[in-house]
């Protein structure tokens, strides 16, 4: 697809040049792009960060490496 292509673009430019890319998306078209394309390229220097409400309505970070990310976009999980 277009979205691989480009997210394996950027995948690859950043290790050329030795540089973080941080992408904010919604969109689960695009987070599944950047999984097959790391995936492509056996590339595991990506991580997702889900921000949720906890209990008492504080905001809370939760981070995910590629492993789970991977797991989860290929057995049809949510991520945004």
């Amino acid at each position: 697809s277009k979205l691989k292509d480009i997210a394996k673009a950027i995948i690859e430019i950043s290790q050329k040049e030795d540089i973080q890319v941080y992408i904010t998306t919604h969109d689960n078209g695009i987070i599944s792009a950047f999984v097959k394309a790391s995936e492509e390229l056996k590339f595991e220097g990506i991580s997702a960060i889900t921000l949720i409400k906890d209990e008492n309505n504080t905001i809370q970070a939760m981070v995910s490496e590629y492993q789970n990310i991977t797991y989860g976009i290929n057995n049809g999980a949510d991520l945004r």
